[in-house]
């Protein structure tokens, strides 16, 4: 009985042990779970806070310190650098001022911005603490620039070299504008508008659109100086003008301005005449040659005698040297060559309605820009080319309304040679229209930052396939890039609203377009710079900017994400001014 006792107390003992070990295995696999997800959590919790490091920074340099009192950079104190001398130092946010609970007065990020140092781009590194677990995370910066200078560039520099950010307006967005007016067009990326509200209901076409409502003041596209020549006095004929004028009936010319010669004409120079225009045609099957004239500038006058005719020109497979001036109208056929000082200026105003630029079919010119100008703008009445097999090897540039029409096949402008900043230019100090109704070849160098500038002083409007069908998209234009296709810039204050117009498509003909399109008013107390889309088929792969109202009847708009990709350094050329962002890439995950 007593051994019968004693293994049930041994039995006893064993389960004691027994349990107990499972109890203390218990508590330490809890004490062990329990520890691992406190770390988890710390180490989260640190994770998190890094992350915020980095958004704390970009806001601050996107959206609250982005004027001349602040320049690139972090003071200790978390605030943009306010002095270029400065000192770009980390700086710290504390966990508690988060709102982070269970967080001791020494946990927190802290956060450093590395400036580019010509081997590696402008980085954010920030570091979370948070109970003695740490994280780290890194993302490098879309920038403009290059060099450790930019700190004495401030947030709000204007200038379009050394500048970092990208021009905000462009910023991944199909869209900006002062108002967005209709719901028709199919849309595909990010939509700002500075007055117009979210639509409701929202589009069922607008599935893949985002829609921020915020003022941004848009940059402006730079504008060349065009020199052109001045209409001569008589005085200023010799020795540098040879003028050609019918004298009653009989043509001559002078290099005086005085003392005409009616009995012979320069080799190479013919006469015709007809009931409207005493025509001087420079011949080169006829042995013209601008030596023949001393390579002196010509003036062709109207008539001063009963019945007052006007003075046309007309270039045959000829060379010019030096500028041209016309009382009507210049004519151009065959292979023309230009040197640099050639330039064409007619009366081409819709006083006597008779007065034009032709350029016939399978012309082509070469050498040099051609500028073609009316001196007597008011108004100008548009010029048309609307004949077949046109080569311009330069750009197009002028003061004139253009159209370009539906006949007008094959027309090519090859600008690589030219020192413009755009293939086709339209620069008037008055009311002035371009019109594209085909779609010509455009090839651009490296001097232009725009496909067409079409600009004005008062009133500009750009149609594009309104008549006739126009496909970039078929037919690209070639070295496009990051430049813009169509600039549309109203320069000075305009009584007329909207004063830059651009309509794309319309009920009968599409447009399909590939890049930026841009339009600015400047009409007296408000915003004129409008952009119009018709037609189902119309397509813009790109971007739209207008400070005025952009309409969206029909088609598609489609963000096009070629210009943001890593390593590209440029958002849209030619463009100064606006407010800049700072595009985050190559996030990396330090721990």
């Amino acid at each position: 009985m007593k051994k019968k006792k004693g293994v049930a107390l041994i039995i006893v003992i064993v389960l004691i042990l027994l349990f107990s070990a499972i109890i203390l295995s218990v508590v330490l696999t809890s004490t062990t779970a329990y520890r691992r997800s406190a770390y988890f959590r710390d180490r989260n919790i640190a994770f998190n806070l890094a992350q915020i490091g980095i958004a704390d920074a970009l806001y601050k340099l996107n959206y609250r310190y982005h004027d001349s009192d602040h320049y690139y950079g972090f003071r200790g104190d978390g605030e943009c650098l306010r002095s270029a001398d400065d000192k770009n130092g980390p700086y710290k946010i504390k966990a508690t001022d988060l709102g982070i609970s269970l967080a001791s007065v020494s946990d927190g990020v802290e956060v450093k911005l590395f400036i580019n140092d010509g081997v590696c781009p402008d980085t954010i590194i920030s570091t979370g603490k948070f109970r003695g677990r740490t994280a780290k995370t890194s993302v490098n910066i879309r920038t403009l620039s290059d060099k450790i200078t930019n700190l004495k560039k401030p947030l709000a520099d204007n200038t379009n070299w050394d500048t970092k950010g990208i021009p905000e307006a462009f910023n991944k967005h199909v869209i900006y504008a002062s108002n967005i007016s209709g719901t028709g067009t199919t849309v595909k990326g990010n939509i700002i508008s500075a007055d117009s509200t979210k639509p409701t209901p929202w589009p069922s076409t607008w599935t893949e659109a985002t829609w921020t409502e915020t003022n941004i003041s848009l940059p402006l596209p730079s504008i060349p100086v065009l020199h052109f020549e001045d209409i001569p006095s008589d005085t200023e004929i010799s020795p540098d003008w040879i003028e050609f004028k019918a004298i009653n009936g009989h043509p001559g010319y002078t290099t005086d301005g005085t003392t005409w010669d009616t009995n012979t004409l320069p080799t190479g120079v013919r006469y015709e005449s007809d009931t409207t225009t005493d025509t001087f045609i420079f011949d080169i099957n006829h042995g013209y040659n601008p030596s023949n004239l001393g390579n002196r500038k010509i003036y062709v006058k109207k008539s001063d005698t009963p019945p007052v005719l006007s003075g046309g020109a007309c270039f045959i497979g000829a060379k010019v040297v030096n500028p041209v001036l016309a009382d009507g109208s210049i004519t151009f056929k065959g292979d023309i060559t230009l040197e640099e000082d050639a330039i064409f200026e007619a009366d081409v105003d819709g006083i006597d309605g008779i007065g034009t630029f032709v350029i016939d079919q399978d012309t082509t010119f070469r050498g040099s820009d051609l500028i073609i100008y009316d001196y007597d703008c008011s108004p100008p009445v548009p010029i048309l080319i609307d004949n077949q097999n046109i080569t311009i090897n330069g750009a197009l540039v002028t003061n004139c309304s253009l159209t370009i029409g539906t006949n007008a096949t094959n027309l090519t402008i090859d600008a690589r040679t030219s020192s413009m900043n755009a293939a086709i230019i339209i620069y008037s100090g008055e009311n002035a229209t371009f019109t594209l109704n085909s779609t010509p070849n455009i090839i651009l160098g490296n001097n232009q930052t725009y496909a067409f500038l079409c600009a004005s002083e008062k009133k500009i409007e750009v149609n594009i396939g309104t008549s006739g069908n126009v496909d970039f998209i078929a037919n690209p234009i070639l070295n496009l890039g990051n430049k813009a296709t169509f600039v549309v810039y109203s320069t000075k204050y305009s009584i007329i609203d909207p004063s830059a117009i651009i309509v794309v498509g319309s009920a009968s003909n599409y447009a399909k377009i590939h890049g930026l399109l841009f339009s600015y008013g400047n009409t007296d107390g408000d915003t004129g710079g409008d952009i119009t889309l018709n037609n189902a088929s119309t397509s813009i792969e790109g971007c739209l900017v207008a400070n005025g109202t952009i309409t969206l009847n029909a088609g598609s708009l489609i963000y096009n994400g070629d210009y943001f990709k890593s390593g590209s350094t440029e958002i849209y050329k030619g463009f100064t001014g606006g407010r800049r962002i700072y595009l985050p890439f190559n996030w990396r995950f330090l721990w």
